[in-house]
């Protein structure tokens, strides 16, 4: 027969091994591990994933909304809208710079929307477009609104940012050769749209 402290260890015994348990969360080693694999994972797609690409100027509206003011270096007057709702801007300048961002790794095409300030008896106004001081070519501009297109060679584009000039034959003011308007401005042509096409 065994005496009463023999006989009190088994249960001494058990209570300590369920204590144990109970302090032991089955479900902390794989949580740590899987915390630890979402740390490591990301960093090494910090440091070993490549740079985003770098954004492109792709579209050009010349409304406050969507072409920030940054990009229309100089020589446009503010956004106007015609009696169909579309926005435009009158260029106020002989000479205006937009600025267009580009990977700088192919051609490019310049395609837009615009029309000449025209006045009675005036010249043809005719437009040379040069981009970052090349020139690209010149062309004379159709009465009214129409779309044309000149493509840029690759070789005239670098990474980042790059100027764009147009450079108008005349700018005058229509207060002067369109009278009775009271428009002071010199105007040389207005800007509908301009896209940047990858070709």
């Amino acid at each position: 027969m065994q005496d009463a402290k023999s006989q009190q260890a088994p249960a001494s015994a058990g209570t300590d091994t369920a204590r144990v348990k109970a302090q032991t969360s089955p479900w902390g080693t794989p949580v740590l591990a899987f915390l630890a694999g979402v740390c490591l994972g990301g960093a090494a797609g910090y440091f070993l994933s490549p740079a985003p690409p770098l954004d492109e100027t792709r579209f050009m509206n010349f409304d406050p909304e969507s072409t920030p003011q940054g990009l229309l270096v100089s020589g446009f007057s503010g956004a106007e809208t015609n009696e169909s709702g579309d926005t435009f801007r009158w260029c106020d300048s002989a000479n205006v710079r937009l600025k267009i961002r580009t990977r700088g790794d192919g051609a490019r095409t310049l395609r837009m929307r615009y029309w000449p300030f025209e006045y009675a008896d005036g010249p043809k106004q005719a437009v040379s477009i040069l981009v970052n001081e090349q020139l690209v070519g010149t062309r004379d501009m159709e009465p009214g609104p129409h779309v044309a297109a000149m493509r840029v060679p690759a070789h005239f584009w670098r990474k980042g940012d790059n100027e764009v000039r147009f450079k108008f034959k005349y700018a005058e003011a229509p207060a002067v050769r369109n009278a009775p308007s009271q428009d002071k401005r010199t105007l040389s042509a207005a800007f509908d749209w301009l896209e940047i096409l990858p070709r």
